[in-house]
């Protein structure tokens, strides 16, 4: 998304991306938004969840312990010698001052790497995600020795990168500290022309909004929300027939044994997937936004955070991140962090309080602190940060 801006801080972005089929699980629907690069400056590479077991299952042993010690060869299967082919192709009409390589799967990195280092072209690595936040997940053995060797081959891989960029500052520090070099910070942002402050509608019923999916209990933990709702539902504190808890894109296999028998269920529904041009629509009548993460698991800056923070609704952080996103909520006055069903429960009624008093809720942030971190403004950040590679500066 920062390609919509770029062109308005002297670059002309091409982009190179994986194209899924429909019909596979993870596919995105086309965004229908408007000012991103032209259809002829878009390249997707189609690569299947089948290319990926092919390319499995024709390893030969030396190409198999080649991803073993390299494992940014098959993050994921085949990615990255995909992406570098194509790349190569592309060039033949193409010639770009930088390649600018994203992830949060290592194929672009490594694709970028190899194709930047034998062409002579400066290129900048960007993390937007880390395998060091996902220490202390409750995985198998298998997944976390691969994280760990994802981790180690990290300094190698992103080594003749002009400039490392991560997603937060916890991120930064923490890849800086193993790079042993600088690494600057692009957040993940919201687009100004889709998600803008309004007031406060008037709503039948105090609403709160989650939009997105949860994945894993251990990357969002629902559980302190519910009791809290539950909590209040239960006394009679708050009428169940004036709250609505809406869910939208949610897994309803995670979330149904999570509010079975319990009073919360009476006044949450779990609503489909939503298209991305509706959010904005939806968190416009909502009440209060509601914000997953789990403890521990700190600089997870999600582009939800930065969209709810734009449309001036109230946060409420469940159970916060005990790190820099819960610094970020209170320092920008945009919600509350609440790490307990309790400390739920009494957000939740000061906040139904006022919808009761004044018909809305709107949080008492000021919009120049949150104009920062419009993707207009990273881009800019990121503009400069090219800048500088481009000329050979460190960065």
């Amino acid at each position: 998304m920062m390609a919509k801006y770029l062109p308005d801080y002297g670059w002309e972005p091409f982009v190179l991306t994986r194209g899924l089929a429909r019909e596979e699980w993870s596919h995105q629907a086309e965004m229908q938004v408007t000012g991103l690069p032209a259809p002829d400056h878009v390249t997707r590479i189609p690569y299947s969840r089948e290319d990926e077991r092919s390319y499995l299952q024709s390893r030969t042993l030396p190409g198999k312990m080649r991803d073993f010690f390299c494992p940014e060869e098959a993050h994921p299967p085949g990615m990255a010698r995909a992406m570098a082919l194509c790349l190569d192709e592309l060039l033949q009409d193409y010639k770009p001052d930088i390649l600018w390589a994203t992830s949060p799967t290592l194929a672009p990195l490594k694709a970028a790497k190899v194709v930047a280092e034998r062409r002579g072209i400066p290129w900048v690595a960007d993390f937007r995600d880390i395998s060091q936040q996902e220490a202390g997940a409750d995985t198998s053995l298998r997944a976390s020795f691969l994280r760990w060797r994802v981790i180690v081959r990290q300094p190698s891989l992103v080594a003749s990168a002009a400039a490392v960029v991560a997603v937060s500052k916890s991120h930064a520090e923490t890849l800086s500290r193993h790079l042993r070099r600088p690494v600057d910070v692009i957040y993940n942002g919201y687009d100004h022309a889709m998600f803008r402050r309004s007031a406060p509608r008037a709503t039948a019923r105090f609403t709160i909004v989650y939009v997105g999916r949860i994945l894993d209990t251990w990357l969002r933990d629902p559980g302190p929300f519910f009791e809290g709702m539950s909590m209040l539902v239960q006394s009679g504190r708050l009428p169940s027939d004036e709250v609505s808890v809406d869910l939208y894109g949610v897994e309803p296999d995670i979330v149904r044994p999570l509010i079975e028998g319990k009073a919360c269920s009476k006044v949450v529904t779990i609503h489909p997937r939503i298209d991305y041009t509706q959010v904005p629509v939806v968190l416009e009548n909502a009440n209060v936004c509601l914000l997953l993460t789990n403890r521990g698991r700190g600089g997870i800056l999600t582009t939800k955070f930065f969209e709810y923070m734009a449309l001036g609704r109230p946060i409420l952080c469940v159970p916060g991140d005990g790190g820099e996103l819960d610094e970020l909520l209170a320092e920008k006055k945009v919600g509350v962090s609440c790490a307990d069903s309790r400390a739920v429960a009494e957000t939740i009624m000061g906040w139904y309080r006022e919808w009761k008093s004044t018909g809305g809720v709107l949080a008492p942030v000021s919009s120049e602190p949150v104009e920062f971190f419009s993707r207009k403004s990273q881009a800019g950040i990121l503009a400069g940060i090219l800048d500088k590679a481009l000329d050979g500066r460190t960065c």
